[in-house]
């Protein structure tokens, strides 16, 4: 439930915490789907279980994503997420569902 939830910031998500301690996720993997990118070349990527994140800053990717990349996501400053395509340089993003 952990990893599907990473990503959100919803106050209700604490209620799955009862009875248990609380752990943090730092970071996820994930699998790759489908990566695409928009008029303004930021890409939008769709992880294997459906989760979709979007790409907010203006970085580059040294190699085009594809199907069955690798894919890391870690918590960045002030709220905000690094995602990682095949261990180059993240990019900023932002989940969308």
């Amino acid at each position: 439930m952990r990893k599907q939830a990473f990503g959100f910031t919803l106050p209700a998500l604490a209620m799955f915490d009862v009875g248990e301690k609380s752990e943090t996720m730092d970071s996820i993997d994930e699998t790759l789907a489908s990566a695409r990118r928009d008029a303004q070349g930021k890409w939008t990527f769709v992880m294997q279980d459906g989760a979709i994140w979007r790409q907010i800053d203006d970085e580059f990717l040294s190699r085009d994503p594809h199907p069955g990349s690798a894919i890391v996501i870690r918590k960045a400053m002030m709220g905000s997420f690094m995602l990682s395509v095949d261990k180059q340089p993240g990019v900023r993003a932002h989940r969308d569902n």
